[in-house]
């Protein structure tokens, strides 16, 4: 099928290209090649190195006869020399057909819209009873204007004898969509080439040997997103230097050989206005128009986004966002390598013009990770102080943890101010390095500040509190910091010290007290505490306080919070422990469960203790109610290994862990208090080891449902952990270790027909 014949000058080759040897064969994806239905032209399109003329050739070496292989470069992309070359092309995949169109190729000169014409003249009577003729113009985006006109001329026109395969970068400039509306054409496109998780894990097995870890294929898949030039490297790499963590990362050999191909084969093909537009938009992680108009400064920056994503320049739309683009990673890099070329200076101010934009924007988190990039640390700063809190609701308390602790001692310790706003912020995401940075700035801050000492009392009160549990010393700090506070200012702290002091005063048997503080601080101006927040503790404390109408107040709080999710999580964990003590008042055991557990949930990563206690007290009491005391006892233990072992916990605190960690020879209370109902129930059950609640058979139906832990979470409005626990426990009492055999036991025993 191959032969190199002449076209006039110079010789044409239509040999195809050779497949690697171990070319992986992906016959879901090659089936989208060819003829499909009414399918007369194929596009597959994709950037360089995306596979392809692999995914090409593997599909026309299972066709046998009638193709032919046209390979495009500068020579033939003029109309006059293309078009010979097609009719040679054509006479290769059909050696038995005269074609006339062959008369008008060997003049001197050559009307490439005659020749496109006669081709499909000559086709339109065959009998195309063996399949059409499959012609493969690969590297199409090369192709001139003119020939373009014509081949869109072939297109619209086209024989059922023949069926095109265009292998290109980039869709050809003529309407495709009209096409795609009446089935006449099938594609593999970017996403479609793109490896799958299992294609690289089968293609390292097969090229560095099956011992190589699984962890290394996932890294080499991540970082090339399953472009087949990268993980084609990746592999090259492994299969030079062995397995390593370093497969395409920067600096390391993989590293380069993309570079080189990015460089040679997307950016080097670029107009230099283009090239320079990506290099300076580089710094962006989505690319947007107006952002990327600053950065540029292009006016045009939405037309030249569209153009490079129709170009498949590694550029890609972005499905959820219109007029957003993203890069891969891997060309990311490059480009932003190629910035640095110009200095470190440039690529700062590249990074710091998308900060002072993204700030314009109130789009606070990626303006702070650009002030990062670009190394202004005040402007960081400054920015992470002014909206921590809202930075924090909005779910970036991670976020706003790795940004704190990115500055240097040096940088922050250097000016008292900013040690004492570093200190209440890492308190605020409660990151444990708070107790050290509250050490360092009492040491910067000298008497002449009292307004930071004043702040500084607060975050020590709020030690003694939250670590510990001392009421008297917490008192005393309060004493000691509103003594220092200036006049006339409240530092917004002080809402959340007064939270605490109610939460404090609850569990040390003062409600009375808890609730008047509780009250003061819903009905004052605040500015860290939302409505929803008050109005929970509040509702929290006068449920503690057997306040009238207490338990109505805790059931409309806890509603709001579900139907809101999580803007405030001591809030949120105040509503959800008082409603558990509300469903466990009224005999509801399940209820009183899963809100405690979730509020456990929330609280499991806070490395103070008295955020702690009353979430995990709560869940132990609903664990002792549903008849399981072990379990409360081991609770209680976790959290008492918890405590500040150099001061220890105040003995009131202290009382009420071991008052919740129930006696050993405990037993499983009684159900009398349960509705007649949920007792019939029970009664109709077949035996178990232990029956079923009825939040377990609501999950157990759930499962049969084939839903994931997340999905029946979200369905009855409990956590993933929360869930977790419960199918433990089904498993248990049903004796059997997976969803398939809790199934089949439960249908076994009529447990569904309950």
């Amino acid at each position: 099928m191959g032969v190199s014949t002449q076209v006039g000058a110079p010789s044409v080759s239509f040999v195809p290209p050779l497949l690697p040897p171990d070319a992986l064969s992906r016959p879901g994806l090659q089936d989208r090649i060819g003829p499909a239905a009414e399918a007369r032209l194929s596009l597959v399109t994709g950037p360089a190195g995306a596979g392809k003329t692999t995914l090409t050739r593997l599909w026309v070496a299972q066709l046998g006869q009638r193709w032919a292989w046209l390979s495009i470069d500068e020579s033939l992309a003029r109309r006059e020399r293309f078009w010979p070359a097609f009719v040679r092309a054509v006479q290769l995949a059909l050696p038995d057909r005269i074609l006339d169109a062959a008369d008008l190729i060997g003049a001197d000169t050559v009307d490439g819209g005659l020749v496109a014409r006669a081709v499909v003249n000559d086709l339109l009577g065959m009998n195309d009873e063996d399949g059409p003729a499959v012609i493969v113009v690969d590297d199409a985006h090369l192709i001139e204007t003119d020939a373009w006109r014509d081949l869109e001329w072939v297109v619209n026109h086209q024989p059922p004898a023949l069926h095109l395969v265009l292998v290109s970068r980039s869709d050809p400039p003529f309407p495709v969509a009209r096409l795609r509306a009446l089935g006449r054409v099938s594609e593999a496109r970017q996403g479609d080439l793109a490896f799958t998780r299992e294609e690289t894990h089968e293609l390292v097995a097969r090229r560095a040997g099956s011992a190589t870890p699984a962890e290394l294929a996932d890294l080499l898949h991540e970082r090339t997103e399953g472009w087949a030039a990268g993980v084609s490297l990746g592999l090259m790499t492994l299969g030079r230097a062995g397995a390593s963590d370093g497969v395409l990362t920067r600096g390391g050999e993989a590293h380069e050989f993309v570079s080189e191909l990015l460089i040679a084969e997307a950016l080097d093909r670029l107009p230099d206005d283009l090239r320079d537009f990506l290099v300076r938009a580089s710094v962006a992680t989505v690319l947007e128009p107006r952002l990327c108009q600053v950065l540029t400064g292009r006016n045009d920056s939405r037309e030249v986004l569209r153009r490079l994503a129709h170009d498949h320049v590694f550029i890609t739309a972005l499905q959820d966002r219109a007029d957003a683009y993203r890069f891969h990673p891997l060309f990311a890099e490059v480009l932003r390598a190629q910035l640095a070329l110009d200095g470190p200076d440039v690529e700062a101010a590249q990074h710091l013009v998308a900060f002072r934009w993204y700030e314009s924007e109130g789009r606070y988190p990626e303006a702070i990770e650009q002030a990062v990039a670009g190394g202004d640390h005040e402007a960081t700063f400054q920015l992470i102080i002014a909206h921590r809190r809202e930075l924090y609701i909005a779910g970036q308390r991670q976020a706003v943890t790795r940004w704190l602790l990115s500055f240097s001692d040096s940088f922050i310790a250097g000016d008292p101010a900013r040690a004492v706003d570093h200190c209440e912020a890492l308190l605020f995401v409660r990151h444990p390095d708070w107790r050290r940075w509250l050490r360092r700035a009492r040491a910067v801050v000298g008497e002449d500040r009292p307004d930071l000492r004043y702040r500084l009392a607060l975050y020590e009160a709020y030690v003694w509190a939250a670590g510990r549990g001392y009421l008297d010393r917490f008192e005393q700090h309060i004493a000691k910091a509103r003594a220092l506070r200036p006049a006339e200012v409240m530092d917004p702290w002080e809402e959340l010290v007064d939270a605490l002091l109610a939460r404090l005063l609850v569990l040390h048997g003062d409600p009375g007290r808890a609730l008047a503080v509780a009250r003061d601080l819903r009905w004052r101006p605040r500015q860290l505490f939302t409505d929803l927040g008050a109005r929970s503790l509040v509702a929290a404390v006068s449920f503690a306080a057997a306040e009238p109408g207490a338990k109505e107040m805790v059931s409309d709080v806890v509603a709001e919070w579900r139907s809101l999710g999580e803007p405030e999580i001591f809030g949120m964990v105040d509503a959800l422990c008082a409603g558990s003590e509300v469903a466990l008042s009224v005999g509801d055991v399940d209820e009183a469960e899963n809100l405690a557990a979730v509020a456990a949930d929330l609280m499991a990563g806070e490395p103070t203790l008295l955020h702690r206690v009353r979430a995990e007290i709560a869940l132990a009491n609903a664990e002792v109610a549903a008849g399981r005391p072990g379990d409360a006892r081991r609770r209680m233990a976790d959290l008492r290994r918890a405590g500040d072992d150099r001061f220890g916990v105040d003995p009131a605190i202290s009382a009420l862990l071991d008052a919740a960690a129930p006696r050993d020879d405990m037993v499983e209370p009684s159900r009398s208090n349960q509705s007649p109902v949920v007792e019939l129930r029970h009664r109709m059950q077949p035996p178990l080891v232990e029956p079923l609640t009825r939040q377990e058979q609501a999950i157990l139906r759930q499962l049969a449902s084939h839903r994931s832990y997340p999905e029946i979470g979200r369905e009855l409005f409990i956590s993933r952990h929360t869930v977790k626990t419960h199918v433990t426990r089904i498993y248990r009492k049903l004796g059997v270790d997976g969803r398939s055999a809790a199934i089949e036991a439960a249908t076994e025993k009529g447990l569904f027909a309950v």
